[in-house]
């Protein structure tokens, strides 16, 4: 089923390339914004920072569980970028506490946020059957995956319209949402789920001005997913700086077209504006049964 996303538009990219670099085609179209990324203290997240850092964005927000990782990648931007202000909090965004003393701080600190990337995730360790499967570990993949980015779209949300005004959420899905991989229900069903969710915060708030994406960063190797499953270990050579082009090309203007919707990080963004009235007139990308 995944390989049909292949025929989408005719280029597959396994890296960033010019239109969505930060340094090249989408050079300076964060200019002026705070953005914050759960989940950056390394991996995709830390590379979508530093893009978001790279493309002109003033302030950055950076989350992660280890306080060690997150002020690394602050020093990072910080060292690269001496005009961006940047942030770092400890937090675990399963809980709904942290969540809400989080957007409290950040509020205080650099004010509300114009882009929320969702990034932070867990997958299965162990990759065993649900049925052999330890209960906790099975449903700890749901509580970060989609309470996760839940609770912090709800405070995102809740914060920009009290300020009176828009912004963007972009939620990390995955092409793991249209396959069955055996040993990967709770990562997979999970990522399914956002997909719709990312539906929902379009359908009920898209009218004040809240942009809402689901996206495939590509297949990437990280601490997260550090030895996939036999069956699917192929699909991981990309790069996490082709899923930080794929974030900058959904918060810029230019994917208008694609509110509501899920995409691929592989696809070559240019290629797929030559299709915009098409998928607009046609509803697609959206989640759903096909009963054809």
């Amino acid at each position: 089923m995944a390989a049909v996303f292949r025929t989408v538009v005719k280029t597959w990219h396994k890296d960033v390339y010019p239109f969505i670099s930060p340094t090249s085609g989408l050079s300076n179209t964060a200019a002026g914004k705070t953005v914050i990324v759960t989940g950056s203290g390394r991996g995709i997240g830390k590379a979508v920072a530093q893009a978001f850092a790279q493309a002109g964005a003033s302030k950055i927000i950076l989350t992660g569980r280890t306080t060690s990782d997150v002020l690394a990648t602050k020093a990072l931007i910080e060292e690269g970028n001496p005009g961006v202000k940047v942030f770092a909090y400890t937090i675990d965004v399963s809980k709904d506490t942290e969540v809400v003393e989080l957007f409290a701080n950040v509020k205080r600190d650099a004010g509300v946020p114009d882009v929320l990337v969702n990034n932070a995730g867990v997958a299965e360790s162990g990759y065993v059957p649900f049925a052999q499967s330890n209960p906790l570990g099975w449903w700890s993949v749901w509580e970060i995956n989609v309470k996760g980015t839940y609770l912090c779209a709800r405070e995102f949300i809740n914060a920009v319209k009290a300020e009176g005004r828009g912004g963007t959420i972009i939620n990390t899905s995955s092409i793991g949402a249209a396959v069955v991989t055996p040993t990967m229900s709770s990562y997979q069903t999970g990522k399914l789920a956002l997909i719709k969710f990312t539906e929902f915060i379009e359908a009920e708030n898209g009218k004040d001005g809240i942009r809402a994406f689901s996206y495939h960063p590509g297949g990437i190797i990280t601490d997260m997913l550090k030895q996939p499953p036999v069956e699917i270990r192929h699909m991981f050579q990309d790069t996490v700086e082709l899923a930080a082009g794929t974030v900058l090309y959904l918060a810029s203007e230019r994917s208008e077209y694609l509110r509501g919707r899920f995409i691929i990080g592989n696809w070559d963004m240019e290629e797929l504006e030559q299709r915009k009235d098409e998928i607009v007139e046609k509803n697609l990308f959206k989640s759903g049964i096909n009963f054809n």
